[in-house]
């Protein structure tokens, strides 16, 4: 494959960037949903960096990975790679399905942030007829948290209706927050941006990377995430497209105001 100059400064595949065969919807992370709706690729970016079904976040000296659906794992910092040895802290998930409501079938997919002295989670919970939404959890160690009993983010729009609100990821710019998230309304999936100053109210900016109007992405758009700093002069974020041989893969979009977005072709 040629390689471009891309505007991140250095040499860079054309995109697509990576490519693996598709598996349903895959919208990032293990998906336990009744309908099996396949997975997307794992996230190791650090906690309000764009993050995927496994978030990392750094208390202190030491890194926590979430898995909502599995224990809590931390690995103590060294020199070098800070990622050397793990330790299960629980058996138990540091978030279940709960109730009969819109939390009942999952819990899982989490993005982690700071916010107030506080870690804040948002988190995609499912009901037991498929539908998502977003909820909001807080700890103050990373370990134990706190739920809202309501969600943050519920499905309202067209895009939205029948399949909901999915897979959060977050990044923050001065005060504000940026929340992409998978609309889906049961036809098609599609790379939505919602902002809030505050994590629990939030205003939806809209589908940001349509579905089936790509260039190289002709079908679905999902799983976007936002790189936590400008370069050159632009924020850059990853996607996960479908590509016309039926492949989810990973592509790359600019913006110069986090709202509207380009995909990132030969830049």
């Amino acid at each position: 494959m040629a390689a471009s100059r891309n505007g991140l400064g250095r040499r860079a595949p054309r995109c697509p960037l990576t490519t693996r065969p598709s598996h349903g919807r895959g919208t990032g992370g293990e998906d336990p949903s009744p309908a099996g709706r396949g997975r997307g690729g794992e996230d190791p970016s650090p906690a309000g960096r764009g993050t995927g079904g496994e978030d990392l976040l750094k208390t202190g000296e030491r890194f926590g990975l979430l898995l909502v659906l599995g224990a809590l794992l931390l690995s103590g910092q060294r020199d070098g790679w800070p990622f050397r040895t793990w330790r299960r802290v629980s058996n138990g998930p540091v978030l279940a399905p709960q109730g009969d409501g819109w939390e009942a079938a999952g819990t899982f997919n989490p993005s982690v942030v700071r916010h107030d002295g506080e870690i804040v989670m948002l988190y995609r919970a499912q009901d037991r007829t498929g539908t998502s939404r977003l909820g909001y959890a807080t700890s103050p160690d990373g370990i134990r948290f706190t739920r809202r009993p309501e969600p943050v983010l519920s499905p309202e729009t067209d895009y939205e209706t029948g399949g909901g609100v999915e897979d959060p990821r977050l990044v923050r710019f001065g005060d504000t927050y940026y929340l992409t998230y998978t609309g889906y309304n049961k036809k098609d999936a599609q790379l939505c941006l919602a902002t809030s100053k505050d994590l629990v109210h939030w205003d939806r900016m809209g589908v940001i990377l349509p579905a089936y109007k790509g260039r190289w992405n002709v079908g679905w758009t999902k799983s976007g995430a936002i790189v936590p700093e400008k370069i050159d002069g632009k924020y850059w974020m990853y996607f996960l497209g479908t590509a016309a041989d039926k492949t989810d893969q990973m592509g790359l979009a600019y913006s110069v105001d986090l709202v509207h977005w380009t995909e990132a072709l030969d830049v």
